[in-house]
């Protein structure tokens, strides 16, 4: 029954992915009559390098947020599952977290930060787009304990993402 819910959360995350990136585009070329390549995505150049460092730019943010978790004492293991059942759900939670992530980063690094980059400069449109970044994830269900604390790590986050598109 976990698996289905997975699987039809994903399923949702895809659907959503593809309209974000179908009006992003669509947006993009009809509305700010622009390129899709100035969104960040040149498809036409090493885009493999680009994703790669992108990746290692994203993972190195979540294991410095695991080490600062680990060095003040946040860290808490609250159940443990066998592996077989951990590898289950894999290919659902890859799927779920690729999916959200493209949605994401096309709504706020891709659209959002390009646009107000253009009128206000980086560092403004960085702190705007961080935020509202922030503000989606407020109503997360495992927000936490301190709601705050969590959307200033998630701005913090989506500064961090706006700093690799400018690196």
């Amino acid at each position: 029954r976990l698996m289905r819910s997975y699987g039809g959360i994903a399923l949702f995350e895809v659907v959503y992915a593809i309209l974000v990136v179908g009006i992003t585009f669509a947006l993009r070329r009809f509305l700010d009559h622009r390129s899709i390549d100035s969104l960040g995505m040149p498809l036409r150049t090493r885009w493999g390098r680009l994703l790669a460092v992108g990746l290692a730019l994203g993972a190195g943010m979540q294991l410095l947020v695991f080490a600062c978790e680990a060095a003040f004492g946040e860290l808490k293991v609250t159940g443990v599952s066998p592996l077989a059942a951990d590898l289950r759900f894999l290919p659902a939670l890859v799927v779920l977290f690729a999916a959200a992530a493209i949605s994401e980063e096309m709504q706020f690094r891709g659209y959002v930060l390009q646009n107000l980059w253009e009128e206000m400069g980086f560092w403004p449109a960085a702190l705007v787009s961080s935020a509202l970044f922030a503000l989606l994830h407020f109503g997360n269900p495992n927000i936490g304990a301190h709601p705050w604390i969590a959307a200033a790590d998630i701005a913090g986050f989506g500064l961090w993402a706006c700093l690799s598109i400018a690196w």
